[in-house]
């Protein structure tokens, strides 16, 4: 019987199972830092969803230690996201980037709970809801008439998907869990496609 050839390690690495390969030495690694640069830094949206998915639970329960309810930590987790991606050009590196996002967190929790009162981000909805009263003045019902309509126009401009979490949330009033079983979607997908609707909504308006 002839001999058979011995071949190589590195020849022989294909017969191996998945199992005995070592992991390739320049695999990235995911970290919270990682994420947050990539998301807040670098734009990426990706990114940015993953760190919302990883980072809301414990924002969250951060939040709802100074706010009245969920859906009130709901709001300042969501207006933190936005106030981060805002002011990521004036983030000096003197902590990291989730220490800062969590300082950002803590005094919007805290300012919200010393107002005592629902924490909304989008201060423009009140033209809506003064659409429910009539004013004493008609020049203050005009002003809020035509707010109402400039709003509904820069949110009838939205891609699709953004348009109707902005409206069920902010115009309706619907939770999160409801907007999330209503359209299929993951929180954290509501919570990236709320602020990106709201953000465009605002620059329509120049807000």
């Amino acid at each position: 019987m002839p001999d058979r050839e011995l071949r190589r390690p590195m020849e022989r690495v294909g017969t191996l199972g998945n199992t005995a390969l070592p992991p390739p030495h320049d695999a990235p690694i995911d970290t919270t830092e990682s994420l947050l640069h990539r998301a807040l830094r670098e734009g990426d949206d990706r990114a940015l969803r993953r760190a919302v998915e990883h980072l809301h639970p414990e924002m969250l329960r951060l939040a709802e230690a100074h706010v009245a309810s969920t859906d009130d930590a709901e709001d300042v987790v969501q207006d933190t996201w936005v106030a981060a991606l805002r002011g990521i050009t004036r983030f000096e590196g003197r902590a990291s980037l989730k220490t800062w996002l969590m300082r950002i967190l803590l005094y919007r929790a805290r300012s919200s709970g010393r107002r005592a009162s629902r924490f909304v981000p989008w201060s423009l909805v009140d033209a809506v809801q003064a659409m429910a009263t009539p004013a004493p003045d008609p020049f203050q019902a005009l002003v809020a008439r035509e707010l109402h309509l400039m709003l509904e126009a820069a949110i009838l401009e939205l891609p699709a998907r953004q348009r109707e979490v902005v409206r069920l949330r902010d115009l309706e009033g619907w939770t999160p869990d409801e907007v999330c079983r209503r359209l299929h979607i993951s929180h954290g997908n509501q919570r990236v496609l709320l602020h990106r609707g709201r953000t465009r909504v605002r620059g329509a308006l120049g807000t």
